[in-house]
């Protein structure tokens, strides 16, 4: 079963992101899986990393893609 986050502490859902996703920076928001070194806003991160197995976010299965 998919865990999916919920929280209504933004702040503290942000952090349990940046925890769980391997390739979100610890110190901000950059996504370590783009090319670019992707910003990612909180909203986008929600978006992008919300699932566990990250299936919505495009920057992650891209980096598959190129593997």
């Amino acid at each position: 079963m998919e865990k999916i986050l919920t929280t209504s502490n933004p702040s503290s859902a942000e952090s349990e992101l940046r925890d769980r996703c391997p390739y979100v920076n610890l110190d901000g928001f950059i996504c370590r899986a783009s090319i670019s070194l992707m910003f990612l806003n909180s909203k986008r991160m929600r978006e992008y990393c919300g699932a566990e197995n990250f299936y919505n976010c495009p920057i992650f299965l891209s980096r598959l893609l190129r593997r």
